[in-house]
């Protein structure tokens, strides 16, 4: 199955010298697919010709899930630059310090220091004479589950190098189910909200004597993330009243959740909003929050921005000049007419609350004294 930790595995294939410089050179490993080689695997690399006299020259950690090419097997392919071309060097595959296999090519060695110290080579037989061109190697071929079942072969045009593929004239067989069969039932049951539930699973295998093993498994499916909800900002215009509405829908751009319909999220607040001269001017922060069935909560915020309205502060307007009314009967006494007037929001109902020589239009005529005004209440246009 995919993951193990391990499995049988083994070198698959090997280049290390060509015609003129060495190009590509590599090692290649086989083995049961989901092997998982960054696990403590590593190759040894022995140096059988030279000073060294048997003495390891590089070491290489191994990394990479062997995925599955055919029929649960598969390669991984490690290109090491500077692999020596022979005679008598090795490669010792090593597993956590244990070596699973110690190989050599163009002879037979035996390795000083490093995980094979002691350990004698065994040849695989064939060998790159360093005139073959790029893109030839040492191949395992054969049909089997085990380096045991594979043979050697030598360079070959019609059989060319397949780094990180399965090789030429190799095969694994179909394999069989791994393990006893396992079966299982499950009961479902409704969790706190609608969007939740409890699944129990109960797993169930039996081998060939009869025996029988029984699991069971509680899987709790919960919403525990919010809704999502976007919102949108607004410009709003007071009107001759003072007055500006904005509705939820004028705020919300859109919401939605992972689990429940958007018919089942609740906004809040509802509105509308209402907006007035005390905000004309300014931009005002709207919170929406939605919720789902789960009790789970999201935010987002508007903003308004409430236009500047001139008539949300009065004006006192006096026409000039005075109308003169022409029935003066001396130089002291004639009237004249001024008109006040105040201009700000509709609706708005004025008071006079303090008068200082202001006399009523509908005074009577000299020589008779005017009308002094009182406090009265007129409403404005």
């Amino acid at each position: 199955p995919a993951g193990i930790i391990n499995g049988p595995v083994w070198i698959n294939e090997i280049h290390y010298d060509n015609a003129g410089g060495d190009v590509n050179e590599f090692i290649e490993i086989a083995g049961r697919a989901g092997t998982n080689l960054g696990t403590g695997y590593e190759l040894f690399l022995y140096n059988g010709s030279t000073g060294n006299m048997g003495g390891t020259y590089n070491s290489v950690p191994l990394t990479g899930i062997i995925p599955d090419q055919s029929n649960g097997y598969g390669t991984i392919a490690f290109f090491i630059p500077g692999i020596e071309n022979g005679p008598s060097d090795g490669i010792a595959f090593v597993k956590g310090g244990t070596v699973l296999q110690f190989l050599s090519y163009e002879g037979v060695m035996t390795a000083i220091g490093g995980p094979a110290n002691g350990m004698v080579s065994t040849d695989i037989g064939v060998s790159e004479t360093g005139n073959e061109p790029v893109g030839q190697s040492l191949r395992l071929s054969g049909n089997g589950t085990a380096y045991n079942n594979f043979v050697w072969n030598g360079p070959s045009a019609a059989n060319p190098a397949t780094p990180d593929a399965v090789n030429q004239g190799q095969s694994f067989p179909a394999q069989p189910p791994v393990g006893l069969t396992v079966t299982f039932n499950q009961t479902t049951m409704p969790g706190a909200c609608a969007q939740s539930q409890i699944i129990k699973r109960t797993w169930s295998t039996t081998d060939a004597c009869g025996n029988t093993a029984v699991y069971t498994q509680t899987i709790t499916v919960s919403d525990n993330a919010g809704p999502t909800i976007v919102c949108k900002n607004a410009t709003v215009n007071l009107d001759i009243f003072g007055n500006a509405v904005v509705t939820q829908a004028q705020l919300l751009q859109s919401v939605s959740d992972n689990c429940a319909p958007g018919n089942n999220i609740v906004v809040t607040p509802p509105g509308p909003f209402t907006f007035t001269c005390v905000h004309q001017g300014t931009v005002q922060s709207v919170v929406l929050t939605a919720s789902d069935a789960c009790g789970n909560t999201s935010s987002c915020i508007a903003q308004v921005t409430v236009n500047p309205f001139e008539r949300c502060t009065p004006k006192i307007l006096i026409s000039d000049p005075c109308v003169c009314k022409n029935n003066d009967t001396t130089l002291f006494d004639g009237q004249f007419g001024e008109t006040i007037k105040i201009e700000s929001l509709a609706g708005q109902t004025w008071s006079i609350i303090a008068v200082s020589g202001l006399y009523l239009s509908n005074s009577p005529q000299p020589p008779s004294a005017p009308t002094l005004a009182t406090v009265a209440l007129c409403p404005s246009a």
